[in-house]
Order: C-alpha cells, then structure tokens, then sequence
C-alpha cells in the first residue's frame, strides 16, 4: 500500500503561539509576513520543539482584549490569505481537545495557488456582531439586511475602529439558543451572501471564550439557485 503522507496543520496554541505540523520549512516566514502585515505587535520568534515548528508571537492574539479582538481577526485572515497564495487551501478547521483552553486546528491541503478576496464576521460578547475589512458594497448589504430582518429589536449600528463595523442588537442573540433571533438573523445574512457570490472559507474559534468567527472569500462561480421556501421565519 502506497504511503500517504499527513495533511499539513496549524495549530492555534495557547495565547500567543501557532504550531506548523507538516508544512515546508518556508512556512515560518509566510506566519512572520502576516504578522508584519496585520498584527501590531511584531514580534516572531521559533520555540524549539521536536515535533513541530512552534511560533510565537508577541501580544496575545488567542486572549485579545480591546481593539486587538479584531487585529487578531486580520491576522488570521492574512494567515489564510498568506497560505492560500503558496498553495495550501484550508481543508477544515476542527477542536480535537477536552480542555477549556485549546482552540481550533487548522488542516490544509495542496492546490494550485491563487489570490483569495477575503473578510470576516466575528460574534462578540452576548449582543454584538462586527464586519471586518469587508468591501463597501458588502458593508452596505449586511447593514440593510440586519436592520430590516432583525427581529429582536432595536439595531445601533457604530464603527468599532476603522474598517470595522459594529453592530449592538437588542435581546442579546448570543446568550443562548432559547430565543430564535440569533439563529434567524444568521441565516438572513448567509443568504444575501451566499447571492452576492460570498462562500464561508473558514469557520474558527480562537480562544476559549470567544465564538466563532466566519472568513468569507468571493467564489462568484458557484451560481446562487435559491432555498426551499418554508412557512417559517
């Protein structure tokens, strides 16, 4: 039997550290390009470790706290982008551990390398929902679609920090799956996406407390037909 090798995967590591497993040595530099590219605190040193190439990063991209929240969705944005251009397209990202403090992993496989257009919707707190480094007339739609299919009231729309927009909606949609409008209101911004020509790439969580945050690329090739209609929401 032919021997097939592992697929190559990163591994989000404690707060501020990535684990290559599997990827050509060349791999470090693309983390330390990204890193230069979209996360403040510049820092990139190699950890010694015998079973895999472990990085660390200054700042801590897994427990961000302020506006490091949404630089620390950059820079995995630039990591998948980085990636993607030299070949390795994210297969799946998957959680494989018990404890509270592991976060996903990333699994990659060959493909022809290519330029990806990219930005990310992240979940936040119990009532917050914030669009990163979307294009204007993707901002536009999302922003139309929340305030006219809302439903658990009001909407305040702000600009968290530049380029990304924030919005805070009432009855707290996150806290828990009881009430629908979180489930609802996910499902109407899919839609317009998926119309628009925008397919979820990746769907990661990156610390223990944060849920997950979706990066969205253009794949206008996959023709939008429609859903089944239903009498529901």
């Amino acid at each position: 039997m032919t021997e097939v090798p592992p697929m190559p995967t990163l591994a989000l590591h404690r707060s501020d550290r990535i684990r290559l497993f599997h990827f050509p040595q060349e791999a470090t530099q693309w983390i330390t390009e990204a890193v230069h590219a979209k996360w403040p605190h510049k820092n990139v040193s190699v950890v010694p470790n015998n079973q895999c190439v472990e990085v660390k990063l200054g700042g801590y991209p897994w427990e961000p706290i302020g506006e490091d929240t949404v630089h620390a969705r950059r820079l995995l944005q630039q990591i998948l982008l980085t990636f993607r251009m030299h070949g390795y397209a994210l297969y799946c990202s998957t959680h494989a551990f018990n404890d509270d403090f592991s976060k996903d992993l990333l699994v990659f496989e060959l493909r022809d390398p290519c330029t990806l257009s990219m930005f990310s919707i992240s979940l936040n707190r119990h009532d917050t929902l914030r669009v990163i480094d979307a294009p204007a007339d993707i901002v536009e739609l999302i922003t139309t679609c929340i305030n006219s299919n809302y439903a658990g009231g009001s909407v305040r729309v702000s600009e968290y920090t530049a380029g990304c927009l924030q919005f805070k909606l009432w009855s707290s949609p996150w806290f828990d799956g009881f009430k629908p409008f979180g489930t609802l209101i996910i499902g109407h911004i899919f839609a317009r996406l998926h119309g628009a020509g925008w397919r979820v790439y990746a769907s990661i969580k990156t610390t223990e407390s944060a849920k997950h945050s979706w990066y969205f690329v253009y794949a206008p090739e996959a023709k939008f037909i429609g859903f089944t209609s239903s009498l529901n929401p």
